[in-house]
């Protein structure tokens, strides 16, 4: 395929075109000025004239030498833990070539390289690369080239291969450590407070998939301790757990009714022993209204509490304006627990799908279900956790699609009782339950005030002051991670007290993101302003399974990427060498310099 001249070139080939020109010129004249006798031969003339094309094209190919076209290879990338892979993968065939990275260990065969960029500027027909190894770092990661990437990753070692870290969480707030472990046998997780005392346990499923759940029980910054036991009682891993812990915040909460029920009687009475701000208001028909009469269902009275519980009841009464109202407070950030009491009907679904909540089915029919075992009784009282399960439910049959919404209350068979989607930077939930109130009077008070309470901090608007610019993930030594939503004053501290300031990156847009490198394990304090959000870095040999399986997850989802389609045979071309032609160009320039000032096929002047 021809490429378009650059427009530099192009200059450069007029201008040398137009002194080629010139100089044939000047040849000329001094002929024509020349007398009869005196006057050089032909032939001389007529290599002068020939020379100055030549060296003009010579020239311009020194200055802008021509592409050499490269066929496409295969390059062969070794990385950590390279050796694990069976030799018969490792093999070299026949056309490529060989490389090896720093984290990668000895290979007697391959050239080493400090990055695959720089292996990439010396093998530039590379088309598809090979990675041994447990894959592509961060380094090697970004700016990556759509190429054809395959994968031969050794098997990781027992150990913790996914961990999610529980978010910073008000004083008295239950919080949850899950991911995922493998292990050739039975094997046993145990979640230990700061203290060393058992917190929660649980055997490994077959699955590898663990979930346990504590209680913050003071504020500040505590370490939990995450341990991996096999069957004898023997560690195979630990790793510390992170918990930022915030003095409480009372919660505030508006709750509409379209009528007076027990399930309201029971709300109210948990809200307050959770000390909680709720605010009420019931309609009693007529143009009657119980409980709070100051409310104001619009967005100014809206911004003054975290979460919203409506019955559909309710929500039919409000007009155009205050359901607008709700979906923008909504979008800012506020939580909205839709409940659905009676029957929906084709009105209430599509202005519920507005706020993204795509309801299949209008609830007519009910279901009587039983809940999922608690948690954190499981380990606690067998008993009491058996009878509150035995308890049935009343569930409307409404679903959402779940393939992008979060399940918060499930059933003893694993269904979905009742689910959350993201609308903007709040949430809205389907809650089908009519009557969870009674759990209570069947004496399982508890668990009606954790079911509540989960959908309370699940829901309601994230305190900016509280919210994390990271992910809930750990963050290593020497790793880079991301930080937004950071402003102007944004500064990080290091556990030695050093501060560095954080530039945003533009590019980021709304978000304003930085990246940040910690050279330090320990905690980190990120400060805008008076607000503080706390980071710990694990220590760079820590969490040996949990790393590799985060390098190989990355590899993997760039080798699902599509690699960009290229000639068959053909690699992309590259800038020529230029010294051949300036030596070209030097020696006819000396050649015609010399043959100009010759008496070669010039007439002597007769004596």
């Amino acid at each position: 395929m021809n490429m378009p001249m650059p427009a530099s070139a192009a200059i450069a080939m007029a201008a040398l075109l137009l002194l080629s020109v010139l100089s044939c010129v000047r040849i000329g004249y001094w002929q024509w000025r020349a007398g009869p006798t005196q006057r050089a031969r032909h032939w001389r003339v007529a290599l002068l004239l020939l020379l100055q094309p030549l060296l003009a094209g010579l020239l311009y190919l020194a200055l802008f030498p021509p592409d050499i076209a490269t066929r496409a290879g295969h390059m062969r990338v070794s990385t950590a833990h390279a050796d694990a892979v069976q030799s018969s993968s490792r093999d070299t065939g026949a056309g490529e070539v060989r490389v090896a990275l720093p984290e990668a260990g000895p290979d007697s065969a391959a050239k080493r390289f400090p990055d695959l960029a720089s292996a990439l500027r010396a093998y530039p027909g590379t088309s598809s690369i090979s990675v041994v190894g447990d894959g592509l770092i961060a380094r090697d990661r970004d700016g990556w080239q759509p190429l054809s990437l395959q994968l031969q990753v050794p098997p990781l070692p027992n150990g913790i291969d996914a961990l999610q870290l529980p978010p910073a969480l008000a004083a008295g707030g239950r919080f949850v450590v899950s991911g995922h472990a493998s292990t050739r046998a039975a094997a046993v997780l145990q979640l230990r407070d700061p203290g060393g005392h058992l917190v929660d346990r649980q055997t490994l499923p077959r699955s590898g998939h663990f979930q346990l759940h504590g209680v913050a029980r003071s504020t500040g910054r505590m370490l939990f301790e995450l341990r991996l036991l096999d069957d004898k009682g023997q560690r195979i891993e630990q790793l510390p757990v992170p918990l930022q812990v915030l003095p409480y915040r009372q919660p505030r909460v508006l709750l509409l009714a379209g009528a007076a029920n027990p399930e309201l009687k029971y709300l109210r009475r948990w809200a307050s022993d959770a000390g909680i701000d709720l605010q009420v208001r019931i309609d009693a028909g007529g143009g009657a209204q119980l409980g709070d009469a100051t409310v104001r269902v619009d967005r100014e009275g809206l911004k003054a509490f975290d979460l919203l519980i409506i019955d559909d009841r309710a929500w039919s009464q409000l007009g155009a304006g205050a359901r607008a109202a709700i979906n923008q407070a909504v979008s800012e950030g506020m939580g909205l627990l839709l409940r659905a009491t009676a029957a929906l009907t084709a009105a209430q679904r599509q202005q519920w799908q507005a706020l993204g909540l795509p309801v299949t089915g209008n609830g007519a029919v009910i279901d009587r279900v039983r809940l999922a075992p608690d948690a954190d009784m499981a380990t606690t009282d067998d008993a009491a956790n058996s009878a509150a399960q035995a308890s049935s439910l009343s569930v409307r049959r409404l679903r959402l699609p779940s393939d992008d919404s979060v399940p918060l209350l499930a059933g003893d068979k694993g269904q979905v009782l009742a689910a959350w989607r993201a609308h903007g930077q709040g949430r809205v939930a389907l809650w089908p339950l009519s009557d969870t109130f009674t759990l209570v009077l069947a004496g399982h008070g508890d668990r009606h005030a954790r079911l509540w309470s989960e959908a309370l901090s699940t829901l309601a608007r994230v305190d900016k002051s509280q919210a994390s610019a990271a992910a809930n993930e750990p963050i290593w030594q020497g790793d880079r991670i991301a930080l937004c939503q950071l402003g102007d004053d944004a500064r990080i501290t290091d556990p030695t007290g050093a501060a560095t300031r954080l530039l945003i990156d533009p590019v980021t847009g709304t978000r304003r993101c930085a990246g940040y490198w910690p050279q330090q394990a320990g905690w980190h304090v990120l400060r805008q302003g008076k607000d503080e959000q706390a980071l710990f870095v694990y220590p760079a040999d820590s969490g040996t399974t949990l790393q590799r399986a985060r390098v190989q997850q990355a590899s993997a989802q760039l080798a699902s990427l599509p690699a960009a389609a290229a000639t068959a045979g053909a690699g992309k071309p590259q800038p020529g060498n230029p010294w051949p032609w300036w030596l070209a160009w030097l020696l006819l320039a000396a050649l015609g310099w010399w043959f100009e000032r010759s008496r070669f096929g010039r007439r002597l002047p007769q004596s």
